[in-house]
């Protein structure tokens, strides 16, 4: 018995409960079926996860289990079907399966693959020309701070006691700068704080942002949010707003601070009660990755020497909750966190190298390429892989100027004064790209965005990571879970 979904969709409610996308096949599952206790207990060898809804699992089934038959469940429910016929689809399940379509062109796994893997070649050898010789490239990612205002008092950060934090770039100004073709080949564009929600305009921005897709932001993919989830009602209204305001132009990705369970997060944050709102706002955010848009909702949390010990429960809440999660070491910056002070209290490298290696090495994260320069920056003291930073990603401060990275504390220039295509011919810049990675901020760089930022850009490592025995594996989890597939 078969039932027409949508143009592209077709849902089979025979044995199989299958669900096709363009050229994906996805299985459908209710959790608690023995052997699926849930979605993150999948045996990684035959499904990959796209993600829960309704009580299901969502997984793309490999090769090795096509022909397989596997339990039916029937219990189609109202919100499971909205969420199948949705013109724009959830992005981990229908949107990435569209977006797998038009990009393979419903070319195999291992052609995919190969493609990938020779244009990651050509793409080092241009970075490295480019490095040398000083040419600019179009910017494919951009960092914006839209505010510096925040309402946590987080130990680990210095953005909350600037004494001019209330100063913020103008919706004009930001609009302006974006309004450039300059920006024609921006894939990502990261709105952060401060506290972004704190801004009473975002909803706007974001507006002007889904205007300009129309005109000079034509490839972006995915715009970016952080937040630390202390104003759940204020965000979850936002945050639907936002979504309904993009409606399918590009993706949502946001991501909640969370640092503990309990006490423990509200001392990393400085706010007594933080921790109950946080997870109200998760609860909250939820709700919206069933309405049929695509939205990516995931946690965020820095490790540190406090919270050590609950970072196995923050990674099985992650799991439970089907949220991606972002786990990063402690950062320390003079521009950015100004938090220089702090590093002797918290710096993990002195005494928790060995335990950081043996995290990112285990079964969980070792195929996730952020783990393995993660693993190759501490046993090599240092950090041994190029970055694009200064070349096709920028940061942007809150008082308007712009860095190479959030690390470098190198001004390129202005976005009141300087115009994006003065900034890709500037010396300052040139200067910058070629240096990148060569920075003494850049010796312990282990921050998130980037990495990954950088790791389609530089090419070389990338490579690397994604030939051998278990290269196959580790490009699907890139170019899938992670949206490597934007870059390409």
């Amino acid at each position: 018995m078969r039932e027409q979904a949508s143009e592209n969709v077709v849902l089979d409610r025979g044995v199989f409960g299958k669900v096709r996308s363009g050229s994906w096949d996805y299985w459908l599952f209710h959790q608690h079926d023995d052997g699926l206790r849930s979605a993150g207990r999948l045996s990684r060898d035959l499904f990959e996860v796209r993600g829960t809804v309704s009580g299901f699992a969502i997984a793309l089934s490999t090769p090795k289990v096509q022909n397989r038959r596997m339990i039916p469940d029937k219990r189609y429910d109202d919100s499971l079907r909205r969420t199948l016929t949705a013109a724009g689809g959830i992005e981990d399940m229908i949107m990435v399966g569209k977006e797998a379509s038009q990009h393979s062109g419903g070319m195999s796994q291992a052609l995919l693959h190969f493609r990938a893997c020779s244009k990651l070649m050509a793409r080092g050898v241009s970075y490295r020309l480019r490095r040398m010789s000083g040419r600019p490239a179009l910017p494919r990612s951009l960092t914006v701070t839209i505010t510096r205002r925040c309402n946590s008092r987080c130990i680990m950060c210095n953005i909350w006691r600037l004494r001019r934090n209330h100063e913020e770039l103008a919706l004009d100004e930001i609009t302006r700068f974006l309004s450039s073709p300059s920006f024609r080949d921006l894939v990502e564009l990261d709105l952060t704080g401060g506290e972004p929600f704190l801004r009473a305009d975002l909803p706007v921005l974001v507006d002007r942002i889904c205007t300009l897709k129309e005109t000079d932001l034509g490839s972006l993919k995915t715009l970016a949010l952080a937040t630390n989830g202390l104003v759940p009602q204020r965000i979850h209204g936002v945050v639907r707003n936002i979504l309904f305001s993009i409606n399918g132009r590009f993706d949502l990705a946001l991501v909640c601070s969370l640092d503990g369970i309990g006490e423990c997060h509200d001392a990393v944050r400085g706010v007594p009660g933080a921790y109950p709102k946080v997870r109200e706002t998760i609860e909250r955010l939820k709700e919206l990755t069933t309405i049929g848009l695509p939205f990516r909702l995931g946690i965020k949390t820095t490790i540190l020497p406090c919270n050590w010990e609950q970072i196995p429960n923050l990674m099985q809440f992650a799991d439970e909750q089907g949220l991606f999660h972002v786990l990063s070491p402690v950062l320390f910056t003079a521009q950015r966190f100004r938090n220089l002070e702090q590093q002797p209290q918290l710096d993990l490298l002195a005494n928790y190298s060995s335990q950081l290696i043996q995290l990112y090495s285990s079964d969980q994260l070792a195929d996730c390429y952020y783990s393995r320069v993660v693993v190759d920056t501490l046993k090599s003291r240092g950090r041994t892989v190029l970055c694009s930073a200064g070349l096709d990603h920028f940061f942007v401060e809150g008082d308007g100027r712009i860095f190479p990275c959030p690390l470098v504390s190198i001004p390129l220039g202005d976005i009141r004064t300087t115009r994006p295509e003065e900034l890709l011919l500037s010396d300052e810049r040139s200067s910058a790209a070629g240096m990148a990675g060569s920075f003494d901020e850049c010796k312990w760089c282990l921050e998130p965005g980037c990495v990954r930022f950088s790791q389609a850009t530089e090419g070389f490592a990338f490579l690397r990571f994604i030939v051998g025995r278990r290269g196959a594996k580790r490009f699907r989890r890139e170019y899938y879970d992670e949206g490597l597939f934007k870059y390409f």
